[in-house]
């Protein structure tokens, strides 16, 4: 018998100031979206279960967030974080 198999759904919400960040966001979102999952998916149930991992893997994505846009765009401050919004494990 393999691994059990998990579901997670997480919405979650950049902020930022600065429109432009907000518009690249939106233009490039299915390879934010894409680059997410990837990192979510490595990642172990039991440790995304505890508060540290849950704040840790937003910490990650945020780093990750903000090399997409510096990648894209060249705009290299103005997203202060990801937020989660939701966050459902089973």
């Amino acid at each position: 018998m393999g691994p059990r198999q998990r579901y997670l759904q997480v919405y979650m919400e950049a902020m930022t100031r600065n429109p432009a960040i907000a518009e690249a966001l939106e233009m490039h979102s299915p390879m934010v979206r894409s680059s997410i999952i990837n990192m979510l998916s490595e990642q172990d149930f039991e440790f995304l279960r505890t508060p540290d991992g849950r704040a840790s893997i937003r910490e990650m994505i945020t780093v990750e967030v903000r090399r997409l846009v510096a990648q894209e765009t060249g705009i290299e401050e103005g997203l202060e974080q990801i937020l989660f919004t939701n966050f459902v494990m089973q």
